[in-house]
């Protein structure tokens, strides 16, 4: 199993003024990257409005920074509303660049930041997504702000970033039992 941890500069600094943008995106290994698991896998900022929340620091890591001292992002950008759900599609992607297919996962312990793809958690083995060679998911987030007061940090935690080579077996089940009963339909 490979891990990587990177950082959630999430210091989401929770203002009375700001906001996300909500946009989705997606990008191309064809520059800069953190790369890990002997370089079959690659992290990127999503080319698009949402990809200001995360870049890429001095040592080419994957920094997710939904605050003001984010230097991607507007001068006047404070954060996220106190008493807020806000949530941003494509914020970076994940790409699988080896020749199995491989489960992928985020970990972190924050409990009011939530990484998803298609608006579901990919947070925890369990919450994983399937790529196959060559396949990229855009990764977004949710951030619960309900219970923060204008100012608060909600986190500054790293989260890891882990994938798993699936076996061939599993991932053709799943396929099949996706595809309904077999039956055409009859």
């Amino acid at each position: 199993m490979s891990t990587v941890r990177r950082t959630l500069l999430l210091a989401v600094l929770v203002a009375a003024a700001g906001g996300l943008a909500f946009a989705t995106g997606a990008a191309v290994v064809d520059g800069p990257a953190d790369t890990f698991a002997e370089e079959r896998l690659a992290v990127q900022p999503v080319d698009g409005p949402n990809g200001a929340y995360a870049y890429l620091n001095d040592d080419d890591e994957i920094v997710v920074d939904v605050s003001g001292s984010n230097p991607k992002l507007p001068s006047d950008f404070e954060g996220v509303n106190p008493g807020t759900l806000a949530s941003a599609d494509g914020v970076f992607t994940i790409t699988y660049t080896a020749d199995e297919y491989a489960r992928v996962w985020i970990e972190h312990p924050e409990e009011n930041v939530t990484f998803v793809v298609d608006g579901e958690s990919i947070e925890g083995e369990a919450n994983n997504v399937t790529l196959a060679p060559d396949e990229t998911v855009a990764i977004g987030l949710e951030v619960d702000a309900r219970g923060a007061v204008a100012g608060t940090q909600l986190s500054g935690d790293d989260f890891d970033i882990r994938a798993q080579v699936a076996d061939p077996e599993s991932v053709d089940s799943a396929s099949t039992a996706d595809e309904g009963d077999g039956d055409g339909g009859d």
